[in-house]
């Protein structure tokens, strides 16, 4: 191959053998001015040195090294006293010959379909006492549920129509927990298209889900719905928002506030927002506490919303020992509630009231003598026209406790409801009022009622034989001058921290812990809202001793002194 011209550059031809390339150029025309011919010259003395290396390293790898005539090193052969492959090695003299160890099924093994008996599957895993069940997609043409009989880690069994089936938790689409849902519930049921369903889940099965959306009920067959899930309820997440939200947080008290109207929770409503302008003066609050009044004023219930019917075969959540010793009954009547509201009206905020027109007449009769009544016609005919408060302010400002009765309180005064959600239903049924605490036989000289709690004259019980019962040598359950150091209160807290700690009891546990400490102050604001100094209700009822041998209390317990 010989030398190519390009004017005033040469390159030198290589070997065919050394490059195995033919570098072709095309002479450049004499008509292109020498500066182009220098740039293309200048652009080809790089490309033709590349490959002068790259054929290089090419012929020393075929060459010198491929051709190295040293001999490779021979393998090294195995020790003589090691044996040939395939073979086991022999035992050494005085050695006990290895015995072959037993086959174990492992542990994340699923059992074979023949195998797949109740006998032969570890205990199945139990949810307050129940089994689990499941709905499993197994791909997009099979899928079944059932109750689960056995799992681990890496598979599971369940039983489906009669028989068992194992699953290999990896190989599935989708293992979705089955719910159980207790009585108003609510929830979200999502559907495999993506849609959703939010109202009260009523029942989540094999098969379908019942939900009921706005009052109306619907059954969605299990192979559109993908999976349910609970929500909070209102009550449950007012309590979990209290606790969460400080005390100096107030955009998020408002907002709270603002959540409890929505939820048609007015008395709630209306607390929170007394609260936060106790603390901080806010326009809007003011404002949605005039709505909150105007909404409890157009009509407030004669019951509480928590209120539930006292009957008389309301089962216990408890089954009763045979031959145990039996509870105490006693319980207030419905005229009893009704007097202790009368005690416990705040005229700042008073409850929806009723003075019969002939309670009046009796009142005008009765203290006619006295300077308040109005000795002209005029007067005494304006008493008929006088709003209920009026009233009953007047009965307090005679004395007149005989007519305290007839007065009709159709709303709780604020104090009660109080009582009611943050003492009574929030924590003290749950806590102290258990078979094994104070609402059993082993209760001692304090007992609390259990039964229908939620009912009026059961919780009013409980109040009064929290303020009656005494404990020797310990404070009263309730200090109404220095509401923390009640003795309730004491035997909340932890033993380390309480100045009078709670017996040593199987199984108690302290009711306030280090998340939930704003109870305390709930309780002191209770405390602080009930009448002071404290009156005695004329009411019937002496606390149960059950630490005597006749613990039962009478029906015509005596009467407690005003």
């Amino acid at each position: 191959m010989g030398s190519v011209s390009t004017g005033c550059l040469k390159l030198a031809a290589l070997p065919e053998t050394l490059c195995g390339h033919a570098l072709h150029l095309t002479p450049i025309p004499r008509t292109i001015n020498a500066p182009m011919r220098i740039l293309r010259s200048a652009l080809l003395l790089p490309l033709a040195a590349l490959l002068v290396a790259t054929s290089l390293d090419g012929a020393l790898t075929r060459g010198a090294w491929a051709d190295d005539p040293t001999p490779a090193a021979p393998p090294t052969p195995p020790p003589a006293n090691t044996p040939p492959a395939g073979e086991a090695t022999p035992p050494a003299k005085g050695d006990t010959p290895p015995t072959a160890p037993e086959h174990v099924a492992p542990a994340d093994r699923l059992p074979a379909d023949n195998d797949l008996k109740r006998e032969n599957l570890p205990a199945p895993p139990l949810v307050n006492g129940k089994k689990k069940r499941v709905y499993i997609i197994e791909d997009r043409f099979n899928e079944c549920g059932g109750t689960v009989e056995a799992e681990t880690d890496d598979y599971l069994v369940i039983e489906t129509k009669g028989k068992l089936r194992g699953f290999y938790k990896a190989r599935v689409s989708e293992i979705i927990p089955l719910l159980d849902p207790p009585p108003n519930q609510p929830g979200v049921v999502i559907m495999r298209d993506g849609l959703e369903y939010r109202g009260l889940i009523i029942k989540d099965e094999v098969d379908h889900v019942e939900v009921e959306v706005e009052g109306i009920r619907q059954i969605l067959p299990r192979t559109t719905v993908l999976r349910c899930f609970f929500t909070l309820t209102p009550r449950q997440t007012y309590e979990r928002l209290r606790v969460e939200i400080k005390p100096d947080q107030y955009t998020d008290r408002f907002k709270l506030c603002r959540y409890l109207f929505d939820q048609k929770m007015y008395e709630e409503a209306r607390e929170e927002l007394v609260a936060l302008l106790e603390a901080v003066d806010m326009f809007e609050a003011k404002d949605l506490l005039r709505t909150v009044e105007a909404q409890l004023e157009l009509g407030r219930p004669v019951t509480t919303p928590d209120d539930e019917p006292l009957t008389e075969d309301s089962p216990d959540d408890e089954t009763p020992l045979p031959n145990s010793i039996p509870l105490p009954t006693r319980i207030l009547s419905p005229e009893d509630v009704n007097i202790i509201r009368v005690y416990e009206i705040d005229f700042r905020k008073p409850p929806k009231m009723t003075v019969p027109q002939e309670v009046i007449r009796e009142l005008i009769e009765k203290y006619s003598a006295s300077e308040l009544i109005p000795a002209n016609a005029e007067g005494r005919a304006a008493l008929y026209r006088a709003e209920p408060e009026r009233l009953v302010r007047l009965m307090f400002d005679l004395r007149a406790r005989d007519m305290y009765p007839k007065v009709i309180v159709r709303s709780e005064p604020t104090s009660l409801s109080l009582f009611r959600r943050r003492i009574h239903n929030s924590w003290l049924i749950n806590n102290c009022a258990t078979s094994q605490c104070h609402g059993g036989v082993d209760a001692g000289r304090f007992f609390l009622h259990r039964r229908n709690a939620k009912s009026t004259q059961v919780r009013y019980t409980n109040l009064l034989l929290l303020e009656r019962t005494k404990i020797d040598g310990r404070p009263p359950l309730v200090d109404w001058e220095k509401p923390r150091e009640s003795l309730v209160i004491q035997f909340g807290l932890p033993r380390s921290e309480a100045r009078y700690p709670h017996p040593e009891v199987k199984g108690w546990k302290p009711v306030f812990g280090p998340t939930n400490r704003r109870l305390i102050d709930d309780f002191a604001r209770w405390v602080e809202t009930m009448y002071q100094p404290r009156p005695e209700y004329p009411v019937e009822l002496a606390p149960p001793d059950l630490t005597a041998p006749d613990h039962s209390t009478p029906v015509d317990a005596p009467v407690v002194p005003r």
